[in-house]
């Protein structure tokens, strides 16, 4: 027959000494997670309630868009990243609304529109939106007045307005310095150089002079080189003195010779000039 279980036993009692030291441990000292973990959360939590405030939803790079006619507060422009040195042009453009010519009524100044319903509209691969005026105060319109550009036509005109005003400009000027008393093989390669310059339809200043501590060059010598000059400019037709010589022979002379130009260069040339001749002196 079994006896009495004894509820004093020696395992029982260790089982409570140890269990007791345990829970009395864990209650002075919690476990590490319990101490540092709800600081890192609250710092977390900190950081995205911050983002969150910055960052409403919705608001792209442009910011909160509300289309239609612009709401109390005035027209809100957005900074730009970089300077220009001309006026902005479509994505350029800072400004929530623009003024577009030719837009309104009778082909007239357009109510304020959008500007990004206004880029959204167009086909920026041909065409631009580009602003002639900005905001003057309280003098004109209150935003940015802008006009719809056609990219090739643009290019094109740029293109003929910068060829206009090199015609106007007229041609590139080259000088020669030629002493009296010149070596043949100087004389050679300086008028090949002046050869050049006129076949490119340039003008050339050729100065014929004395140099210091140079031999001076007998009347003969002086007319021979002049001659040649003259010749070889003739070699190139349509060589033309555009001016009048100066100075005279063995003592300091200017010639000023001009190469053919083309049809719409010589167009642009309001009195015509003699072709030179080659002259004997």
């Amino acid at each position: 027959m079994r006896g009495p279980t004894c509820l004093f036993s020696a395992g029982a009692a260790l089982r409570r000494v140890f269990m007791s030291s345990s829970l009395e441990y864990t209650t002075a000292h919690p476990p590490l997670t319990k101490l540092f973990l709800p600081s890192i959360a609250s710092a977390h939590q900190i950081r995205s309630a911050s983002f969150v405030r910055r960052v409403s939803p919705g608001a792209g790079p442009r910011g909160p868009y509300h289309g239609g006619k612009p709401r109390g507060g005035g027209d809100e422009q957005r900074r730009p990243s970089y300077k220009l040195n001309r006026l902005p042009r479509d994505q350029e453009i800072t400004h929530r609304y623009v003024h577009v010519a030719g837009a309104g009524e009778d082909g007239k100044l357009s109510e304020p529109m959008p500007t990004r319903e206004v880029l959204q509209g167009l086909n920026l691969a041909t065409h631009s939106l580009v602003v002639v005026a900005l905001p003057a105060g309280d003098k004109g319109p209150r935003y940015p007045v802008c006009k719809v550009v056609d990219k090739k036509a643009a290019t094109a005109a740029g293109a003929e307005k910068a060829k206009a005003a090199a015609r106007r400009k007229g041609p590139a000027t080259k000088e020669l310095e030629l002493n009296w008393a010149i070596a043949p093989h100087d004389l050679e390669h300086r008028l090949k150089q002046m050869r050049t310059f006129l076949g490119k339809g340039l003008r050339v200043q050729v100065l014929l002079l004395n140099k210091a501590r140079k031999r001076r060059a007998s009347d003969e010598e002086a007319r021979e080189v002049l001659a040649k000059v003259k010749e070889t400019a003739a070699e190139v037709a349509g060589t033309k003195e555009w001016k009048a010589p100066e100075g005279a022979i063995r003592g300091s002379m200017k010639l000023f010779l001009e190469g053919p130009q083309s049809q719409s260069q010589s167009q642009s040339r309001s009195t015509p000039e003699p072709e030179l001749q080659p002259q004997s002196e």
